[in-house]
């Protein structure tokens, strides 16, 4: 979470949330929400409101803290359940790992939103003519976003390289029905073979750095388009096309990590 004054504004962005809040509609205090964050923005106010209106977006910040760590719901949700985070009676390093995986979601989602951005613009430059500075702009906040997820995925491994598995969500990971979830929800089955290899041996760990190696795999494509970008040299076709493979791919192997763990936690 960020805050900032600008001239007469105050914005306060807290990242990757994920609802919709609607505040009245004459509030001095502005709230957009999306997937990817939160930005508050409290418009000029007289001197003698402001501290009464600094209260109130304090209070709603607390309360937005305080629930957008409760679950995941698209890349890598429930899988900290496979070390104990999902069992009341034994939460294990006080439910660390679940934040780090909804952050590292978040952080990765906005990235490949970025990403995006910067494809949009460039197939409109062939309406309109390149604008690098444009380019470079949404392809550095897509640098620095997925730089940020490899972060916390680091952090993520290191936490789940020291905490034990919950031994009867590894079994349930060992005799899942993967053919049958695979047939039954026309999935990539490249993709979801690649979840499997990990999945069916327990081995969540070992998907959490299989995911981490993904990004830092699209960070060297990025920083090869940059290079390009940087130098006013538009960035081949073949390439931008590869590197929204690799995006793609990736969000799938987390959304079908996702799934998985949601098939088995309800079965609790």
């Amino acid at each position: 979470m960020s805050g900032v004054r600008l001239a007469n504004r105050w914005q306060v962005s807290i990242p990757f949330v994920g609802f919709i809040v609607a505040l009245e509609k004459n509030s001095q205090l502005t709230c957009i929400f999306s997937t990817f964050g939160l930005e508050l923005i409290l418009s000029p106010i007289k001197p003698k409101k402001e501290k009464a209106m600094r209260k109130s977006l304090i209070s709603i910040i607390l309360i937005l803290t305080a629930s957008m760590y409760v679950h995941g719901v698209i890349f890598c949700n429930d899988t900290p359940c496979a070390y104990g985070e999902c069992n009341d009676e034994n939460k294990v390093n006080g439910g660390q790992m679940t934040p780090l995986v909804i952050n590292g979601a978040g952080y990765f989602i906005k990235s490949n939103s970025d990403f995006q951005l910067f494809l949009q613009k460039i197939e409109l430059s062939e309406l309109y003519g390149p604008n690098f500075d444009v380019f470079q702009d949404n392809l550095n906040n897509a640098i620095s976003n997925v730089e940020y997820a490899i972060g916390i995925y680091n952090e993520l491994i290191a936490v789940a390289e020291e905490t034990p598995y919950d031994q009867l969500i590894i079994y349930k990971l060992k005799t899942f029905g993967y053919d049958d979830f695979l047939k039954g929800h026309n999935l990539n089955a490249e993709v979801f073979n690649r979840v499997r290899s990990f999945l069916v041996k327990g081995d969540v760990t070992g998907a959490y750095k299989r995911i981490k190696a993904d990004m830092e795999d699209i960070l060297g494509c990025l920083n090869s388009v940059k290079g390009d970008i940087d130098k006013n040299i538009p960035p081949k076709i073949a390439t931008l096309w590869d590197v929204n493979q690799k995006y793609s791919d990736s969000l799938f192997f987390g959304q079908y990590s996702a799934m998985i763990f949601s098939m088995i936690v309800d079965q609790r």
